[in-house]
């Protein structure tokens, strides 16, 4: 009996969304998802998190339109088309979505709270409590089973002399 080709039983191996070498289905070259994995991508969801510039100088690539094809690719592999939606969907996306409290009553009475799963910036003068608001939301507010990442800078106006 003949033994298969290389090429045939690559073929056959089905392929998880969570390997890079799926997006060869739709178009990818092999060189492009070693250089993928050479930079440190690990999955068709970790691609995501790029633009297309971005990727286009993580790989040093000379088109927009090859980092283009290669988040499209992973886009239809994962069945995470961008789609229009009306205010009414929006709205009731947005709806659905958990709400913590910060305990900080007039900053809920504005906002109405935080929604799990977005991003927040506290911006301010020093001292006006930004550091603490988020400190006591982080301890007080959030299941011990969530993660939070939680940074903290200061900047300083540069002045001319």
């Amino acid at each position: 009996m003949p033994r298969k080709s290389k090429e045939a039983e690559v073929k056959e191996k089905p392929q998880s969304i969570d390997d890079l070498d799926s997006l060869r289905g739709y178009g990818v070259s092999s060189q492009m998802i070693e250089r993928l994995k050479s930079v440190g991508v690990t999955s068709p969801k970790h691609l995501l998190l790029f633009n297309a510039e971005e990727l286009m100088e993580l790989l040093n690539l000379s088109e927009l339109d090859t980092a283009r094809r290669v988040i499209t690719a992973a886009r239809e592999l994962l069945e995470d088309e961008p789609r229009p939606m009306s205010a009414r969907e929006r709205i009731e996306s947005v709806s659905r979505q958990r709400v913590v409290k910060t305990g900080v009553e007039e900053f809920d009475k504005l906002v109405g709270g935080l929604r799990f799963g977005s991003s927040y910036e506290f911006a301010g003068e020093f001292g006006s409590g930004k550091t603490l608001m988020t400190c006591r939301l982080l301890w007080h507010r959030l299941p011990s089973t969530r993660s939070v990442l939680c940074t903290s800078i200061q900047r300083r106006r540069l002045t001319s002399t």
